[in-house]
């Protein structure tokens, strides 16, 4: 009798532990949302290209990064600003964010004018860079 009580605890001891697991995850998918601001312009332009770019690959807010949960993987951006011209500028910064649900950081990419009149004149941009978890996966 006694044998047959710890056998049923043990079995409901796994069921109520096979349940309690399926509301667990070990994947989280992630994507990054990109703000600008132009800080300043001294007559440099007026039409502006950004590129965002990871390992090569153009990014966007429809590019997705899964990652273990609970673990800390960073990715870095590389940004190109480009003013839009006969004889274009170009800027260059980069960011290193982790894919941590909520992160955010920002980063300032300056752009020289380098003909004409205005050469030397520069224009900021403030790029921020916001982490949004979108998918947890099992």
């Amino acid at each position: 009798m006694k044998r047959a009580v710890i056998v049923i605890v043990c079995l409901a001891l796994v069921v109520i532990g096979v349940y309690s697991c399926q509301n667990n995850y070990t994947h989280e998918v992630f994507k990054i949302v990109f703000t600008e601001h132009l800080v300043s312009n001294d007559s440099v332009g007026n039409e502006w290209n950004l590129i965002y770019e990871c390992d090569g690959v153009s990014v966007t807010e429809e590019r997705r990064w899964t990652v273990e949960r609970d673990t800390c993987q960073s990715i870095k951006i590389d940004i190109t600003a480009i003013e839009i011209d006969t004889y274009s500028d170009y800027g260059y910064g980069e960011i290193v964010i982790p894919l941590k649900n909520g992160f955010q950081n920002s980063t300032v990419v300056t752009v020289t004018e380098n003909m004409g009149r205005y050469r030397g004149n520069k224009a900021t941009i403030k790029i921020t860079c916001k982490v949004v978890r979108v998918e947890k996966k099992g």
